[in-house]
């Protein structure tokens, strides 16, 4: 439920998982790694208010995340300064470009094998069934 505060928008940590199309266990690991803290908490039950600027800065931790980025890059990334966040940026293409290398390597083994598997399967079934 988006709340009104001082006429500043605040969003429960419900409204962002709803808006973001994620989960509580989400927004609960991104509080205790540091990268997205709520401004306040009320009520009883302590409900979770975000503002703008942690609206914001969930919407880039979740553009991060989805360009590949690790948490510990996305640290750096909001912590660091922008000639630094180019370098960091061009770490994780780097990486993820070996990591899509292997993957396409492992795909043609597995194909390979598959045909191997299949070509072997042909030779053991018989060529045709004894009748009686």
């Amino acid at each position: 439920m988006e709340k009104k505060c001082k006429n500043k928008k605040l969003y429960t940590g419900a409204d962002l998982e709803q808006i973001f199309g994620i989960t509580r266990k989400t927004l609960f690991y991104y509080d205790k790694s540091g990268l997205l803290k709520p401004i306040e908490r009320i009520g009883q039950r302590k409900t979770k208010l975000y503002d703008e600027t942690g609206y914001q800065q969930l919407k880039c931790i979740i553009q991060y995340r989805e360009a590949g980025l690790k948490i510990e890059e996305i640290k750096m990334l909001i912590n660091g300064e922008n000639d630094e966040r180019t370098q960091i940026l061009e770490n994780a293409l780097t990486r993820l470009e070996k990591d899509f290398a292997i993957r396409q390597k492992e795909i043609e083994n597995l194909k390979k094998l598959i045909e191997e598997y299949s070509e072997e399967r042909k030779e053991i079934l018989p060529v045709h069934q004894k009748t009686e």
